[in-house]
């Protein structure tokens, strides 16, 4: 949340309002549908999970945040520097989520799939509305 509220601020700093808006409801709207998702499937967590990971296993909130955010800054700055760095980061955030077994990996890959699918509905709505 903090990096999105950064990315926000940077933009309205830039003078790019309408770009800071999208940013602000891609993340708010995608994180509650994955909300909403995981009290709706109610998937339980891998065994031998970590005791503060508690809650359900899907979406994973992690992969969904890094992932919608990755996109949104890839989208904004395609440069290669900022492919390749936020692309490890992500990597990192979305491995942890394996290795530290708070989720199974068809959670972290169904989220980056669920990521994908509402940063596209969102450009396009984006698009049409600006």
């Amino acid at each position: 949340m903090v990096y999105v509220l950064i990315l926000t601020v940077a933009l309205l700093v830039i003078h790019e309002e309408q770009a800071a808006a999208w940013v602000l409801w891609t993340l708010g709207i995608g994180n509650v549908l994955g909300i909403i998702t995981k009290k709706t499937l109610k998937r339980e967590r891998p065994g031998a999970h970590l005791e503060h990971d508690d809650g359900y296993s899907f979406p994973s909130g992690h992969v969904l945040g890094g992932t919608t955010l990755y996109l949104m800054v890839v989208e904004l700055w395609p440069i290669w520097p900022v492919i390749v760095i936020g692309g490890v980061a992500w990597l990192l955030v979305a491995s942890s989520r394996i290795i530290l077994r708070a989720h199974h990996v068809s959670d972290v890959a169904g989220t980056v799939l669920f990521a994908g699918a509402w940063f596209i509905i969102s450009t396009l709505l984006y698009q049409l509305i600006f």
